[in-house]
């Protein structure tokens, strides 16, 4: 179960660490007061690793439990700031940290059946752990601080008065550091990934007059994700 800190490094940089929760876009028209949300997301991403002579495959699930708070700024616009837990299996070493974010939604066609939204998604994630090294006693520090973006735009299809579907393109992107503090040693990893292409679809209910729910799936490249939100508007 032990890997070196290389190893573990290289799947921290060469990954897209952990998606995040994109929701229904649509802007609710006529609600001027705040709401509060509950996110969960569970990602997972398989890596397989050339690099400085070492091969090494992998597997890297992250679970994130979010709160949002925010509310309509304007008819069309969105805005809300979310902060966490998470948790990161990296080929079974467990890291723990904490995510603060913010997020706008923008509909910009509205018609009786489908609306056309947008979401930005910005997030900051740490993320710290000591990691066992094989061979010695001490263990290596190795601590994980990285901003992820996703930008999603896509239709959202009101099937029902209490039920839509939603979906559509989404881009992500992520940029970061690794730094580990191993005995004698002091190491520092970027984590640098362009623009990946993905996309999302998901079917949000509504429960109440001011309560609904979501659930979604994501595919990134070679990365997944499923979410659950519960939101409630006051």
């Amino acid at each position: 179960m032990k890997k070196t800190v290389m190893v573990i490094c290289l799947m921290l940089t060469q990954s897209a660490i952990g998606l995040t929760p994109i929701g229904n876009p649509t802007v609710k028209s006529g609600h001027d007061g705040w709401q509060a949300t509950f996110n969960y997301l569970h990602s997972s991403q398989d890596v397989e690793l050339y690099r400085y002579g070492l091969t090494t495959t992998g597997d890297i699930t992250v679970n994130n439990f979010l709160g949002e708070i925010g509310g309509n700024v304007t008819e069309d616009w969105y805005l809300g700031f979310l902060m966490g837990l998470g948790r990161s299996d990296i080929d079974n070493v467990e890291f723990i940290g904490v995510t603060v974010g913010a997020r706008a939604r923008h509909t910009f066609i509205r018609k009786e059946k489908v609306d056309w939204s947008s979401s930005i998604n910005v997030f900051l994630s740490n993320f710290a752990e000591d990691v066992s090294l094989p061979g010695f006693h001490q263990k290596a520090e190795i601590d994980v601080t990285y901003m992820e973006m996703t930008v999603a735009i896509g239709p959202v299809l009101h099937v029902t008065d209490d039920v839509d579907l939603y979906g559509g393109l989404g881009f992500h992107y992520l940029s970061g550091t690794v730094d580990v503090n191993a005995p004698g040693s002091k190491l520092s990893f970027d984590i640098e990934k362009d623009f990946s292409l993905g996309g999302f679809i998901g079917l949000s209910v509504e429960m109440s007059e001011h309560s609904s729910f979501d659930i979604e799936a994501q595919l990134f490249e070679d990365a997944k994700a499923i979410s659950f939100r519960f939101n409630y508007r006051f």
